[in-house]
């Protein structure tokens, strides 16, 4: 029996563009797509496709394919911006993968292997780590590759999305900005899980808001919530991919010879908090904001809808970004009436404080004497192993109370810090530290990070061969050591840490003979892996 082709249709192809209306490429690109649906839902390759739980990911992963023929030929610089960029830090076009004849402006059999590897370890992330040396994604490229590689010279350009992606030199307007950088985070080929993460987002928001709200409320503000979450989503998230965020995309998308690529990479990340409306003067509106004191000068233009503003009276909450030099609206707002109590209660806030980082350095001087500090308490290591993650979190505890002794800090100082804490609602300083029943069994270790603070990990000793640490198991640390690079609750600078205590050799991709793949893309890995904390901050509260 002649199986059924299964057809992907317009709608799917375009959710892949920003436009809603097909022009004469896009049905070349769609009849593309459904060719490359052939090739993917051949018996052989039946272990890939199963490792996909939605029909609509298959349909995804063909229109990305051709979208990535599209780019190519319409030179539109998506690809050319994640090229460009990997060059940038690595001095090598593509991770994992030698490119000894590579064509920069062309379609490469290197980049269907990255791309396959890239989708389906995205569509996979948080259950298996697939390797880039895979065969089944070898078998799947070549013929993909292959099919691309016939078209190439009658595929037609996209000439409406290269002029949608193309900026005028002398742009002012950050909307216009934002919008770009919309496109390719939440709809370009190169993101293809993002909307739906997104949106994911937008519905743990809405599930957090409705003990707050009634019905009424919530429907009301919906499309209010949903905005700032995609707002906040596309302009300050950290992706994978590289662990960039989405101005940093639009930016290398451009390249770097554009006018605009420098004023874009410096877009600022929202400063979301509470201001007080101070005035108007020559186009900006001055917002004050009120834990730092900061006077931020916004421009008029920025808003569509101004609503009534009294100086030295109308408290916000809205989020800004620095664009050009000049501060923007971007997100949602509400406004409040003035209220001193509501104003001195915020002055305290410890993370309102920190908003514009003005208590970082503090805080970096401060973890290192705590650095220093641990490592006294620790016979000069800046790691401790233990039978279970309970006894871990109790040996943080004391030496917390070894490094407040180490201050030689007066009864009379230390009451004082009890109070300036109470009264900024910080909880004191805990007896125990509360982990769940089936983990605070299992062996775990404390780890001084100097970048950020003492980390506690459990489930990772085995993978460990350090002096003391007496649970490591070098079999189990050749078969699954990569896990200490893959989990995003150990920090880059942990990672870094203990793979200079593995034997050459004991972090390697499932299935490849050796680890000089991974060791040789280390930084790579550890940027898609942890790009929730690829850049550590401290996470100390300072009182």
């Amino acid at each position: 029996m002649t199986p059924v082709r299964k057809k992907i249709y317009l709608d799917r192809w375009l959710a892949f563009h920003p436009y809603k209306k097909p022009g004469s490429s896009d049905y070349y690109y769609l009849e593309l797509a459904s060719r490359l649906r052939i090739i993917i839902d051949s018996e052989k390759h039946d272990y890939l496709v199963s490792l996909l739980d939605e029909e609509e990911d298959i349909e995804n992963l063909c229109c990305c394919l051709a979208c990535y023929l599209e780019d190519i030929v319409s030179e539109t610089g998506i690809w050319q911006a994640f090229t460009g960029k990997h060059r940038e830090l690595y001095r090598k076009d593509l991770p994992f993968y030698k490119t000894v004849e590579y064509y920069h402006e062309e379609i490469n059999a290197e980049d269907i292997y990255f791309l396959l590897w890239y989708f389906f370890s995205t569509a996979v992330y948080d259950e298996m780590i697939i390797s880039p040396q895979n065969v089944d994604l070898y078998e799947l490229g070549s013929e993909v590759y292959n099919l691309l590689d016939e078209e190439y010279e009658r595929a037609p350009e996209n000439d409406r999305l290269k002029e949608f992606l193309t900026l005028s030199p002398g742009e002012e307007d950050f909307f216009v900005i934002r919008m770009r950088i919309e496109f390719i985070i939440l709809d370009s080929y190169l993101f293809p899980f993002n909307r739906l993460e997104c949106f994911v987002e937008v519905a743990e928001r809405m599930e957090d808001m409705k003990d707050q709200m009634e019905d009424y409320e919530m429907e009301q503000n919906m499309p209010l919530m949903m905005y700032e979450t995609v707002d906040t989503y596309i302009l300050s998230k950290i992706f994978p991919l590289l662990a960039l965020r989405g101005k940093d995309w639009l930016a290398y998308v451009l390249g770097r010879e554009h006018p605009l690529f420098d004023d874009i990479i410096s877009i600022s990340e929202k400063k979301t908090g509470y201001y007080l409306y101070q005035k108007k003067e020559n186009g900006f509106l001055y917002f004050e904001h009120i834990a730092t004191r900061t006077v931020l000068p916004v421009t008029v233009k920025s808003y569509n809808t101004l609503p009534e503003l009294i100086e030295g009276k109308t408290i916000l909450t809205c989020s800004f970004v620095k664009w050009k030099n000049n501060w923007w609206f971007s997100g949602t707002s509400a406004v409040y009436k003035y209220n001193s109590d509501f104003i001195a209660k915020e002055k305290e806030s410890i993370q309102s404080r920190n908003l514009f980082d003005g208590m970082v350095q503090k805080q970096y001087e401060v973890l290192q004497k705590q650095y220093k500090a641990f490592l006294e308490f620790n016979k000069g290591e800046s790691i401790a192993f233990f039978e279970s993650s309970e006894m871990a979190g109790n040996y943080a505890l004391e030496f917390m109370e070894f490094y407040k002794k180490s201050l030689h800090v007066s009864d009379k100082e230390e009451k004082e810090a009890v109070k300036r804490a109470q009264k900024k609602g910080l909880p004191g300083m805990p007896g125990k530290l509360d982990f769940d029943d089936e983990v605070k069994g299992l062996p775990g270790f404390v780890f001084f990070n100097p970048e950020s603070g003492i980390e506690i990990a459990y489930g990772f000793n085995e993978f460990i061969p350090h002096p003391d640490n007496p649970f490591y198991d070098k079999e189990k640390c050749r078969e699954s050591a990569i896990e200490v690079l893959a989990s995003q609750e150990i920090s880059k600078e942990c990672s870094l840490y203990l793979v200079g205590l593995m034997e050459p050799g004991s972090l390697r991709f499932p299935g490849e003979p050796d680890g000089r793949n991974l060791e040789d893309n280390l930084d790579f890995v550890l940027r898609y892996w942890k790009s929730k904390n690829y850049y550590s901050k401290p996470e100390i509260t300072l009182i």
